[in-house]
């Protein structure tokens, strides 16, 4: 595994934690979610060049947006 592939997933590691934590969800519950929606593949990895460089509670807004947006009930 390359250094980038490895930061990108620390990354998303990290976003699900705390959605996890924002969410009131347990870590399983909140992947399987973002899985469902493909949000993690079509959004956190591709843009983590830009999402990294956010802060942790814009991070969490944002992803529970878009997550919402795509038909998730949070």
């Amino acid at each position: 595994m390359n250094e980038s592939t490895r930061r990108e997933i620390d990354f998303a590691v990290f976003l699900i934690y705390r959605l996890a934590e924002s969410w009131g969800k347990t870590v399983p519950e909140t992947y399987r979610t973002l899985a469902d929606l493909n949000v993690l593949g079509d959004y956190v990895i591709p843009f983590y060049d830009v999402l990294h460089t956010q802060g942790e509670q814009c991070l969490v807004d944002e992803i529970t947006e878009l997550a919402r947006r795509r038909g998730a009930v949070i």
